[in-house]
């Protein structure tokens, strides 16, 4: 109502991280040929957390999951980490 844009803060601990991304980073398909959710992405992101995560790691994931389709959609994706 005011014009500007809705904003959330989020705090990161040392040790945390988050993901942030679009939705083609769910575009794929399952091996029994069901789209993925915003859940797909959680879980592939929970499995692979850690201080060496990147976002290839993360894709790769996903990609293993839906036999290496490639993304119907364009991809953006942010990896946060806090040291």
């Amino acid at each position: 109502p005011n014009g500007t844009a809705p904003y959330s803060n989020l705090h990161l601990d040392p040790g945390d991280s988050a993901l942030l991304y679009t939705d083609g980073l769910f575009s794929l398909k399952s091996k029994s040929g069901q789209r993925f959710t915003p859940d797909a992405v959680r879980d592939a992101f929970a499995k692979v957390r850690g201080d060496e995560t990147d976002l290839d790691t993360i894709v790769n994931h996903l990609r293993a999951a839906s036999e290496d389709e490639q993304f119907e959609d364009d991809v953006t994706a942010i990896l946060l980490r806090r040291k």
